[in-house]
Protein backbone atom coordinates (compact mmCIF):
# COMPACT_ATOMS: atom_id res chain seq x y z
CA UNK A 1 0.00 0.00 0.00
CA UNK A 2 1.17 3.20 -1.27
CA UNK A 3 -0.21 5.51 1.75
CA UNK A 4 -3.85 7.00 2.56
CA UNK A 5 -5.43 10.03 0.64
CA UNK A 6 -8.43 11.95 1.55
CA UNK A 7 -10.53 13.18 -1.61
CA UNK A 8 -12.37 15.87 -1.00
CA UNK A 9 -14.98 16.05 -3.91
CA UNK A 10 -17.12 19.23 -4.51
CA UNK A 11 -20.25 19.98 -6.79
CA UNK A 12 -18.65 20.39 -9.77
CA UNK A 13 -18.34 18.85 -13.01
CA UNK A 14 -15.36 17.50 -12.76
CA UNK A 15 -17.05 15.29 -9.64
CA UNK A 16 -18.63 13.12 -12.64
CA UNK A 17 -15.72 11.78 -13.25
CA UNK A 18 -14.73 10.29 -10.23
CA UNK A 19 -15.09 7.06 -10.74
CA UNK A 20 -12.01 7.55 -13.43
CA UNK A 21 -10.03 8.91 -10.28
CA UNK A 22 -10.38 6.53 -7.80
CA UNK A 23 -9.58 3.99 -10.70
CA UNK A 24 -6.10 5.74 -11.46
CA UNK A 25 -5.40 6.28 -7.51
CA UNK A 26 -6.12 2.59 -6.39
CA UNK A 27 -4.24 1.14 -9.51
CA UNK A 28 -1.50 2.92 -7.79
CA UNK A 29 -2.24 1.20 -4.07
CA UNK A 30 -3.69 4.27 -2.91
CA UNK A 31 -5.90 3.55 -0.50
CA UNK A 32 -8.81 6.29 -1.25
CA UNK A 33 -11.22 8.03 1.17
CA UNK A 34 -13.89 10.37 -0.44
CA UNK A 35 -15.09 13.33 1.44
CA UNK A 36 -17.78 14.87 -0.88
CA UNK A 37 -19.68 18.02 0.25
CA UNK A 38 -22.92 17.42 0.55
CA UNK A 39 -23.72 19.62 -2.73
CA UNK A 40 -21.50 17.07 -4.71
CA UNK A 41 -23.63 14.06 -3.38
CA UNK A 42 -25.73 14.66 -6.61
CA UNK A 43 -22.83 15.26 -8.96
CA UNK A 44 -21.08 11.90 -8.12
CA UNK A 45 -21.18 8.35 -9.49
CA UNK A 46 -22.08 5.53 -7.15
CA UNK A 47 -19.04 5.25 -4.56
CA UNK A 48 -18.84 1.99 -2.66
CA UNK A 49 -19.76 3.07 0.93
CA UNK A 50 -16.45 1.56 2.29
CA UNK A 51 -15.02 4.40 0.40
CA UNK A 52 -17.03 7.53 1.90
CA UNK A 53 -15.74 9.29 5.14
CA UNK A 54 -17.30 7.78 8.32
CA UNK A 55 -15.06 9.06 10.90
CA UNK A 56 -12.29 11.32 11.41
CA UNK A 57 -8.89 10.45 9.52
CA UNK A 58 -5.13 11.46 9.25
CA UNK A 59 -4.25 10.62 5.76
CA UNK A 60 -0.89 11.07 4.00
CA UNK A 61 -2.05 13.50 1.63
CA UNK A 62 -5.40 15.04 0.85
CA UNK A 63 -6.40 15.96 -2.45
CA UNK A 64 -9.61 18.50 -3.11
CA UNK A 65 -10.40 17.79 -6.55
CA UNK A 66 -12.71 19.47 -8.22
CA UNK A 67 -13.11 22.42 -5.92
CA UNK A 68 -14.99 24.69 -5.96
CA UNK A 69 -14.97 28.20 -5.50
CA UNK A 70 -17.32 28.27 -2.77
CA UNK A 71 -15.82 25.44 -1.08
CA UNK A 72 -12.57 27.10 -1.30
CA UNK A 73 -13.53 30.68 0.01
CA UNK A 74 -15.36 29.06 3.03
CA UNK A 75 -11.93 27.26 3.12
CA UNK A 76 -10.14 30.34 3.55
CA UNK A 77 -12.57 31.61 5.61
CA UNK A 78 -11.55 29.33 8.37
CA UNK A 79 -15.52 27.42 8.07
CA UNK A 80 -15.32 24.06 9.45
CA UNK A 81 -19.06 23.61 9.37
CA UNK A 82 -19.04 20.16 7.34
CA UNK A 83 -16.78 16.88 7.10
CA UNK A 84 -15.10 18.10 3.93
CA UNK A 85 -14.07 21.43 5.24
CA UNK A 86 -13.14 19.47 8.42
CA UNK A 87 -10.56 17.57 6.55
CA UNK A 88 -9.02 20.22 4.89
CA UNK A 89 -8.71 22.50 7.78
CA UNK A 90 -7.40 19.71 9.58
CA UNK A 91 -5.00 18.80 7.14
CA UNK A 92 -3.33 22.38 7.31
CA UNK A 93 -2.74 22.21 11.06
CA UNK A 94 -1.19 19.09 10.82
CA UNK A 95 1.12 19.72 8.03
CA UNK A 96 -0.39 17.40 5.74
CA UNK A 97 0.29 17.82 2.04
CA UNK A 98 -2.38 19.14 -0.11
CA UNK A 99 -3.84 20.05 -3.39
CA UNK A 100 -6.34 21.97 -4.12
CA UNK A 101 -7.80 21.63 -8.53
CA UNK A 102 -9.95 24.53 -8.93
CA UNK A 103 -13.08 24.21 -10.97
CA UNK A 104 -14.68 28.00 -10.64
CA UNK A 105 -16.47 30.13 -13.43
CA UNK A 106 -14.15 32.88 -14.45
CA UNK A 107 -16.94 35.27 -13.69
CA UNK A 108 -16.30 33.86 -10.62
CA UNK A 109 -12.35 33.79 -10.10
CA UNK A 110 -13.08 37.79 -11.21
CA UNK A 111 -14.63 38.38 -8.13
CA UNK A 112 -12.78 40.07 -5.12
CA UNK A 113 -12.86 37.13 -2.42
CA UNK A 114 -11.04 35.26 -5.57
CA UNK A 115 -7.53 37.01 -5.01
CA UNK A 116 -7.89 36.60 -1.20
CA UNK A 117 -8.37 32.98 -1.18
CA UNK A 118 -5.62 32.09 -3.75
CA UNK A 119 -3.13 34.30 -1.11
CA UNK A 120 -4.62 31.87 1.81
CA UNK A 121 -3.51 29.02 -0.18
CA UNK A 122 -0.02 30.35 -1.13
CA UNK A 123 0.49 31.06 2.70
CA UNK A 124 -1.09 27.39 3.58
CA UNK A 125 1.16 25.98 1.40
CA UNK A 126 -1.26 24.41 -0.81
CA UNK A 127 -0.21 23.13 -4.22
CA UNK A 128 -2.74 24.43 -6.75
CA UNK A 129 -3.11 22.63 -9.92
CA UNK A 130 -5.18 24.77 -13.12
CA UNK A 131 -7.90 22.45 -14.27
CA UNK A 132 -7.75 23.55 -18.09
CA UNK A 133 -3.55 23.13 -18.64
CA UNK A 134 -2.75 20.40 -15.45
CA UNK A 135 -0.06 22.47 -14.24
CA UNK A 136 1.18 23.59 -10.76
CA UNK A 137 0.56 27.83 -10.12
CA UNK A 138 -0.91 30.04 -7.61
CA UNK A 139 -3.17 31.79 -9.62
CA UNK A 140 -5.16 29.06 -11.78
CA UNK A 141 -7.01 30.30 -14.71
CA UNK A 142 -11.28 30.24 -14.52
CA UNK A 143 -13.55 27.48 -16.58
CA UNK A 144 -14.79 29.52 -19.89
CA UNK A 145 -18.71 29.28 -19.00
CA UNK A 146 -20.40 26.30 -20.71
CA UNK A 147 -17.37 24.54 -21.05
CA UNK A 148 -16.81 22.95 -17.93
CA UNK A 149 -18.20 19.30 -19.00
CA UNK A 150 -15.21 19.36 -22.16
CA UNK A 151 -12.66 20.34 -19.07
CA UNK A 152 -13.50 17.65 -17.31
CA UNK A 153 -13.55 14.47 -19.73
CA UNK A 154 -9.67 16.65 -20.75
CA UNK A 155 -8.27 15.80 -17.22
CA UNK A 156 -6.15 13.60 -16.63
CA UNK A 157 -6.06 12.23 -13.24
CA UNK A 158 -2.70 11.06 -13.73
CA UNK A 159 -1.38 14.36 -12.61
CA UNK A 160 -3.00 13.63 -9.19
CA UNK A 161 -1.09 10.20 -9.41
CA UNK A 162 1.60 12.36 -10.23
CA UNK A 163 1.51 15.22 -7.81
CA UNK A 164 0.77 12.54 -4.99
CA UNK A 165 4.24 10.67 -5.65
CA UNK A 166 6.18 13.61 -5.82
CA UNK A 167 5.45 14.85 -2.05
CA UNK A 168 6.70 13.43 0.78
CA UNK A 169 4.60 11.73 3.71
CA UNK A 170 4.05 14.90 6.38
CA UNK A 171 6.10 18.18 6.21
CA UNK A 172 9.77 18.90 7.71
CA UNK A 173 9.48 19.24 11.78
CA UNK A 174 5.40 18.01 11.77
Amino acid sequence: MTGHVALVVTAAPLARKLDRILRTLTSADWRVTVCPTEAARDWIPNVPDDRVLSQRIRPDAVICCPATFNTLNKWAAGINDSLALGVLNDAIGLGTPILAVPMAAERLTAHPAWGATLTFLRRARVDVMDVTTGQLTPSPAGVVSGTGEEVAERFDPGLLLTWLESRPRSRPGN
